[in-house]
């Protein structure tokens, strides 16, 4: 058998050249296998929790509940101690921590105000605000307001 393999140069060369291309695809498995397991440990694990556990890149700042624009909806305003409700108050854009109104007169800043929705069903579910910021709009001003505490959701749902 020798004198076969050393005599004829081109079954020699066969047979090395077939042990060259299995150690190649031996390499080649190992690479694979080795690269799915990086894979597989890279990939991040899911997390137990369903709630994010940071804000969004959007509200991140002094904001902390997203605002919501939507149809203007009216309300009543009236001072704590006032006598009677005002018209003419719209709920242009709300959020968890308060109200933007547009409204014909201004108020100064850290007035304490009531706003009741038109579209409550009775007069009690007013919500109680603080005004935080006053400016010129285009339809009289416009009133940056934040709940003086937290409502519930039936009186929050009613201002859109």
């Amino acid at each position: 058998m020798t004198s076969f393999l050393s005599g004829n140069v081109v079954i020699f060369l066969l047979i090395w050249v077939l042990i060259y291309a299995l150690v190649l695809f031996g390499l080649s498995i190992i690479n694979e296998r080795r690269r799915a397991r990086q894979n597989r440990e890279a990939r991040p694990q899911p997390t137990s929790s369903y709630f994010p556990t940071s804000m969004p890149s959007k509200l991140c700042g002094r904001r902390t509940a997203p605002r919501r624009d939507g149809n203007p909806t009216p309300v009543l305003v009236a001072e704590p101690d006032g006598p009677q409700w005002k018209t003419g108050a719209c709920v242009v854009n709300r959020s968890e921590g308060g109200l933007r109104l547009t409204f014909s007169q201004p108020f100064d800043t850290g007035k304490k105000l009531r706003v009741l929705s038109t579209y409550a069903p009775n007069d009690h579910l007013w919500a109680d605000v603080e005004v935080r910021n006053c400016r010129p709009g285009t339809n009289g001003y416009e009133l940056g307001c934040r709940f003086a505490y937290s409502h519930p959701l039936n009186v929050v749902l009613l201002f859109g």
